[in-house]
């Protein structure tokens, strides 16, 4: 082998062991930086900050197992967290609702197949759960939030565990209301 070809190999292993070193430190640091994916909206001066590690897009929201489970397992499940923010210098008072997502079930054909409120339970910040058919228009709270203040709330949802069969062949559509 003469210099000259000595001398393109020698470059080329160079090249190739800056490249798998570049390669191998931007994977591990894609593996090892771990992200928070927020979704955030304002509305009426209340910015409500939705943590995408809840597995959610946002406002929709979804039940936490797929399937009829007891109170005291439920309130062990990872909760959807979303928090609000009073961007104002004024105490701000506001409701927080959960309400039917009518242009997902539409989109879906399944306006005559959504799972009734009856069949659902929820908890929020640890409260006693409840029934989503106990509560008026899907009011889950009222709160105040003073200035520049942030709360963050933690919900849980769930198929209450004496539901029947036939909540297996429904769809839930809900949505969160900060307003």
């Amino acid at each position: 082998m003469d210099v000259k070809t000595g001398k393109k190999l020698l470059f080329c292993m160079g090249l190739a062991i800056v490249g798998f070193t570049l390669i191998i430190s931007g994977s591990s640091y894609a593996l090892l930086n771990s992200t928070n994916m927020q979704n955030t909206t304002i509305a009426n001066n209340l910015q409500i900050q939705y943590d995408e590690g809840n597995e959610s897009a946002g406002d929709i929201v979804y039940l936490t197992v797929p399937y009829p489970i007891s109170d005291m397992d439920a309130m062990q499940r990872k909760p959807y967290v979303f928090s609000v923010t009073n961007q104002t210098s004024t105490v701000k008072d506001y409701t927080i609702s959960i309400i039917d997502d009518t242009a997902m079930a539409s989109l879906e054909n399944c306006d005559d197949c959504l799972l009734s409120d009856n069949y659902v339970k929820f908890s929020i910040n640890q409260s006693s759960p409840k029934s989503l058919s106990d509560i008026e228009d899907g009011l889950l709270l009222k709160d105040q939030l003073g200035p520049n203040q942030t709360k963050t709330y933690e919900l849980i949802l769930w198929l209450d565990e004496y539901s029947d069969n036939s909540v297996f062949d429904k769809h839930f559509f809900k949505r969160l209301s900060v307003q």
